[in-house]
């Protein structure tokens, strides 16, 4: 499956291997949990949200990007990126 996938990628994100095995922990917890009458629209929100993280993940690796290390602005000589913090709701439930 894994060749299959990076084959039809113009570029193939370094971490192709990790990225597939959380898209299939997130098909197995969600299809688990799915009532019968949503299969086949979950499967195709699940698609769709794969192919998306799929797509971005190569267009970084393609830039020589991460989500975390944002391409430069031009005349900057800075690689420092600004901190991701979480909400305030989110904080509060993780405290």
């Amino acid at each position: 499956f894994a060749d299959a996938v990076r084959r039809s990628l113009k570029t193939v994100p370094p971490d192709l291997r990790q990225q597939l095995d959380f898209l299939i922990g997130a098909l197995t917890y969600t299809m688990a949990e799915t009532e019968d009458d949503a299969v086949e629209q979950t499967a195709s929100a699940l698609v769709k949200f794969a192919c998306a993280g799929l797509r971005q993940s190569a267009a970084a690796a393609s830039s020589g990007t991460t989500p975390l290390r944002p391409a430069k602005k031009s005349g900057s000589s800075s690689n420092s990126t600004e901190p991701v913090t979480a909400s305030e709701p989110l904080k509060e439930k993780l405290a």
